[in-house]
């Protein structure tokens, strides 16, 4: 048994609903899966709901899109309540989302490219507005054959309809996890995209503000990423996740969920975690030795 802690649902921009998964996870054999949508948690409570009944657990969380100059970084968050007070902070970004995908669409029509905000805020289907809906919308016109390219090509950083995100710092994203009584684990720290993205510098500063785990398996890791991040884990006592950052399907991309599954031990030790502050109290929570997990 083994589960996938890294999924994302209609609620961001996954292609599948927080049902879909659901059903995909059961055919699977997963015994729990992680909904992580970028900046909502809106799809968890679904799933919950969905899962009950089918053996699957349902842990919910957030991804929080960060950045420290040009250097993405993402943050997830495991364990809040739907009250969470993370909740006020994921509105803003959410709205900033809203701004800037407006301001990619008018630069992309002024290039005379043919999209309308009309219809990427259609692709979100109500979820959390980012890069790939306006994607999906190049898609349909012909311009690109795959996000990866509409990233690579027209809306990364540097090309024609780059715009900067809102600012939040993963040091920030790590303390307004916490905040809110959750669980802040650094997202495909293997995978950190832009200059000055290391892992070995950008490490103990989000451990001494509370980061408790590194999310080690993922579908873009090598087995030397995977070494390095066992590594890291026990040197800085942090917490073993991993998932595969399942988005659903596309023409040019299968679905991943469950092509890389976390031992049940791991998410053990995750929940535990989760519980934390009514286990072990306000200040301080545990470190778990990693090769205590797997």
């Amino acid at each position: 048994m083994a589960g996938d802690l890294h999924i994302h649902t209609t609620a961001s921009d996954g292609t599948f609903s927080p049902a879909e998964v659901v059903a995909w996870a059961t055919r699977l054999r997963l015994s729990t899966i992680g909904i992580t949508d970028h900046d909502s948690v809106q799809g968890v409570e679904l799933a919950k709901q969905t899962a009950t009944g089918t053996g699957i657990s349902v842990l919910g969380g957030v991804e929080i899109n960060t950045s420290i100059g040009d250097c993405e970084v993402h943050v997830l968050g495991y364990g809040m309540g739907s009250g969470s007070p993370l909740n006020k902070l994921l509105a803003r970004i959410r709205s900033a989302r809203r701004h800037r995908v407006e301001e990619m669409v008018a630069k992309l029509q002024a290039a005379g490219f043919r999209v309308e905000l009309n219809r990427v805020i259609q692709l979100a289907a109500g979820g959390t507005l980012g890069r790939p809906h306006v994607a999906r919308a190049l898609m349909e016109q012909g311009y690109v054959r795959s996000i990866a390219e509409a990233f690579r090509t027209l809306l990364g950083y540097g090309c024609l309809a780059y715009v900067p995100r809102y600012k939040v710092t993963p040091h920030q994203a790590v303390e307004e996890i916490l905040a809110a009584r959750g669980v802040p684990v650094l997202a495909h720290p293997g995978v950190l995209r832009g200059r000055g993205a290391n892992i070995a510098n950008l490490l103990p500063s989000l451990v001494e503000r509370g980061l408790m785990g590194l999310e080690v398996y993922h579908s873009e890791h090598t087995g030397e990423d995977v070494r390095r991040l066992l590594n890291a884990c026990k040197r800085y006592g942090l917490l073993i996740t991993g998932g595969s950052d399942c988005h659903g399907s596309s023409p040019a991309q299968p679905a991943l969920l469950g092509r890389v599954r976390v031992p049940d031990r791991a998410i053990t030790a995750l929940r535990e975690a989760c519980l934390g502050e009514e286990k072990f109290g306000n200040v301080h929570r545990p470190a778990v030795d990693g090769h205590n997990i797997l």
